[in-house]
């Protein structure tokens, strides 16, 4: 038996005793349906979708945006340069208060955190520029992650690194067996963004 699509309409010829308009044929055409699949159009065939329902958060309350927008400035770049630099000198004399030197005051100064709480607070202040420094006086350094790195595990660490790439579960196995995997890479991100 040979059979043909054409023109999505099946024609089967060379079986004995049957052309393509006897009785036969729809068993035929049905059996190659069964077999190769169709495709249903129109209206009736269309899924009937639910009505889009909140999602809700683990506190129960209902999510309707996943998203915030975190940075519309209306602020002109000089009038951003000039709180930024107000930002980091009040970082710089809150790193050197409580007995600090001046070079851990220059270090609050330029972290990227000190960078990143000012604009924070710029946006939480609604980009006027004078209430949020009102709120950056009472905080002006964000919390710093606790150091727990000694100079040596430093070493061997930045020596994994070059060694195996970013295969940190090798770096402990053979470099830091009492450092947690996390740890690492924390601290790795750190190292590459000047924290």
């Amino acid at each position: 038996m040979f059979c043909a699509h054409e023109y999505s309409d099946w024609t089967c010829s060379g079986v004995v005793g049957m052309d393509a308009t006897s009785p036969g044929r729809s068993v035929i055409n049905s059996r190659l349906n069964s077999t190769q699949g169709e495709i249903r159009v129109g209206p009736s065939h269309q899924a009937k979708l639910p009505d889009l329902q909140p999602f809700p958060s683990p506190d129960g309350d209902t999510v309707t945006q996943h998203e915030e927008l975190v940075w519309m400035p209306g602020v002109n770049d000089c009038d951003l340069l000039m709180y930024l630099r107000a930002a980091r000198s009040m970082a710089a004399f809150a790193g050197m208060c409580d007995g600090g030197s001046t070079e851990d005051g220059c270090v609050a100064a330029s972290r990227d955190d000190t960078t990143l709480n000012a604009l924070n607070t710029l946006h939480e202040s609604g980009y006027d520029a004078g209430k949020a420094l009102q709120r950056l006086v009472k905080k002006p350094v964000p919390k710093l992650i606790e150091k727990c790195w000694t100079e040596d595990e430093v070493k061997r660490f930045v020596k994994g690194l070059r060694q195996y790439g970013k295969n940190f579960f090798r770096i402990r196995k053979e470099l830091l067996p009492n450092k947690e995997t996390e740890h690492r890479c924390l601290t790795s991100k750190q190292k590459n963004f000047g924290d």
